[in-house]
């Protein structure tokens, strides 16, 4: 099942593996986020559906395709549609965050959200990308902590949290406490290891920090692993756009969902 829409990972074994691991874990964090804001009267009652369905999966197949502007657009015009829905919101900061010449627009998208959800995963952990991105080390490490509390199983939250760590000159036993989370969570992580010998290097322990690099060339040669990039796709689950599999939102009436396919990003 592919949880975010086609979820365009680099690395097809490490997207398999992922998804099938927190699908049903953030279907319920969507969920109870929800349920929280719901009112006595049914929001969706006089909501063109079909509308949002079609427009929401379109804005998805244009971010797989890479056209953050124009998928930006789209997820204003669901916004406007069903203003009370996060995912949309979420999805509109995704974009702004993979324009990089948008970064304010990003941050105010994502604290909106933090605004009524405040432990929202996708909204702590964008905003730690972005923090981090903007030199402010500490504040992306909160952020990564917090996701870590929603859902502590997502490797490239820990690796991360150690790389903001590294970056706000923190104590490197600390910076190597998370690298090895994010291993052991995910002990093909490529990025990680390179981080871990960069670690080891600063503890002063130079034998260990060979061998933590040597396995990320090994790692990176064979091809079955993941290099954390700021390409979209590649630098984590919670900075892919929420597909239709994860919505809350009620389906509309009429065509199966699949009549809303993700890659018709022209219909």
């Amino acid at each position: 099942m592919d949880c975010a829409g086609t979820f365009p990972m680099r690395d097809s074994t490490f997207r398999a593996r992922r998804l099938f691991a927190v699908g049903a874990a953030c279907a319920a964090l969507l969920a109870a986020s929800a349920c929280r804001r719901a009112g006595p009267s049914d929001p969706w009652a006089e909501a063109d559906l079909a509308e949002i369905w079609r427009l929401g999966s379109r804005a998805v197949g244009l971010m797989d395709r890479e056209e953050f502007g124009e998928a930006g657009n789209t997820w204003e015009q669901v916004i406007d549609l069903a203003p009370p829905w996060l995912t949309a919101r979420i999805n509109l900061g995704i974009a702004l965050l993979n324009r990089k010449d948008r970064d304010p627009e990003a941050v105010a998208a994502f604290e909106r959200v933090l605004d009524e959800d405040p432990g929202n995963a996708w909204a702590h952990y964008c905003l730690g990308i972005l923090t981090a991105r903007a030199g402010d080390p500490v504040s992306a490490e909160g952020h990564f902590l917090a996701v870590i509390e929603v859902d502590p199983e997502e490797a490239l939250t820990h690796f991360r949290l150690g790389k903001a760590r590294m970056q706000a000159g923190s104590d490197p036993a600390e910076c190597l406490d998370a690298l090895d989370a994010a291993i052991a969570l995910d002990p093909v992580l490529a990025s990680t290891w390179y981080a871990k010998s960069q670690a080891l290097a600063k503890l002063g322990r130079p034998d260990e920090g060979a061998e933590a690099l040597a396995r990320f060339k090994e790692i990176r040669e064979s091809g079955t692993g993941l290099e954390v990039t700021n390409a979209y796709g590649s630098m984590g689950f919670y900075a892919t756009a929420i597909g239709p599999n994860l919505w809350s939102i009620p389906r509309p009436a009429g065509p199966p969902v699949e009549a809303y396919a993700v890659h018709l990003v022209d219909g």
